[in-house]
């Protein structure tokens, strides 16, 4: 079974208000399009999101809002503050 990992700004484009909180990831068609034919292939999909300063209470509940977390492995999605961590 192959695992293919995306970071959050390659599946969604993330909307912050003025002071820099995260409200929402807005998803555009196609990638729930990508993300729905990778899980009927078998795929295992992991996600790799960069916290930027949010607590992760609020990145998961954007994620889960937006309907993009429904889509990920749940032991396959990790919270990171910077890609040169993992």
């Amino acid at each position: 079974m192959k695992t293919i990992f995306f970071t959050d700004g390659v599946v969604a484009i993330s909307r912050s208000s003025a002071s820099g909180v995260l409200l929402e990831y807005v998803v555009p068609p196609e990638t729930r399009d990508v993300l729905e034919s990778l899980r009927t292939f078998g795929a295992r999909i992991g996600l790799i999101v960069r916290s930027n300063n949010q607590p992760q209470e609020n990145l998961r509940a954007a994620l889960e809002r937006s309907g993009l977390l429904s889509f990920f492995d749940s032991e396959l999605v990790i919270f990171t503050t910077s890609l040169t961590d993992l």
